[in-house]
């Protein structure tokens, strides 16, 4: 990063600092919105705040018995791994509550310093409890006294082994459904588009999402535009501006969004780009005359197509 920010330190700054400050929503995720999506709570609602905060503290307590209890039985300290997951887990769901704003994809850094809190005092106390009943620790015993610890050491290692593997399984099939369910946001459009839109045609789009899931972000079409966060653009163009607040006015901004629409075929807006695009009478009235609506039922998004565009001949190349 360095070498960008010497070369244009205004840029950078702008592009990084002034871009990501401005993407910050006016109303934040709350404490335990945060705490449901960390413990893997999907579409959580606001009657069940006190579960999730139930759960988080049974979840921290959980952590710091295992700990603990480690401690005490194999009447050791915590290893410099163990110690180094437990603080680490902990100063990042600390970050994450005070944090300005909190995204659900921040979790992907938690977890696995979070499972390694859980895995690595677990993994001593088995082996301490395993050590005990095993015959270099116990000495010469009688034969059958022995099998039977071994036997009970052993279900008890396949049933932590069985519980474990049933917590993964029914935490895997939740995030399946729930994941699935949340298709209803953007609809049937993603599977629609890739057979509407032939592959290398120049879409631009305020909702990448919806390309990239269609297979249709990359074009082969000359000077295209490749914007993939519009909101970002503005800010960074802009000196941390948004279209509401007169972005498209700014000769950056205007630039380029001029030069996106010049150059797209095809148009694909969602019922929220006026947060996006940098609108302006001339850029409107230039989209107006040039780009027609195609007929579709889509709920979440709407298809525009350059007149004079051939898109069936074009499908047909494709």
């Amino acid at each position: 990063m360095l070498p960008f920010a010497a070369l244009a330190p205004r840029q950078f700054y702008d592009d990084i600092i002034v871009a990501q400050l401005g993407l910050v929503s006016p109303a934040p995720t709350p404490v335990w919105g945060r705490f449901a999506s960390m413990l893997g709570i999907v579409k959580h609602t606001g009657q069940q705040e006190t579960a999730v905060l139930i759960i988080a503290v049974a979840v921290a307590a959980v952590v710091a018995a295992l700990v603990i209890a480690a401690w005490l039985v194999t009447r050791r300290p915590p290893p410099l791994l163990e110690r180094f997951v437990v603080l680490t887990s902990a100063f990042v769901i600390v970050m994450f509550c005070l944090a300005g704003q909190f995204y659900y994809h921040f979790v992907a850094f938690l977890v696995p310093f979070l499972a390694a809190s859980i895995g690595v005092p677990v993994s001593r106390l088995v082996t301490a409890v395993t050590t005990k009943g095993s015959p270099r620790a116990d000495g010469p015993r009688d034969p059958r006294a022995r099998a039977r610890r071994w036997g009970v050491h052993g279900a008890l290692g396949w049933l932590t082994a069985g519980l474990a593997g049933l917590a993964i399984v029914v935490a895997a099939v939740t995030q399946f459904r729930a994941e699935s369910a949340g298709g209803s946001v953007l609809g049937p459009a993603p599977r629609a588009i890739d057979r509407i839109i032939p592959p290398g045609a120049c879409v631009l789009t305020d909702q990448v999402s919806m390309t990239i899931l269609a297979n249709r972000f990359y074009s082969d079409v000359p000077g295209c535009s490749q914007m993939v966060n519009s909101t970002g653009t503005d800010l960074a163009l802009s000196h941390g501006r948004r279209p509401s607040d007169g972005a498209g006015y700014v000769p950056a901004v205007a630039a380029v969004w001029q030069q996106a629409f010049s150059h797209a075929q095809l148009v694909l807006l969602s019922p929220i780009n006026g947060d996006r695009v940098a609108w302006t009478p001339a850029l409107r009235a230039y989209f107006t005359a040039n780009f027609v609506k195609l007929g579709s039922h889509w709920k979440y998004v709407a298809l525009y197509k350059r007149k004079g565009f051939d898109l069936a001949q074009a499908r047909r190349a494709g």
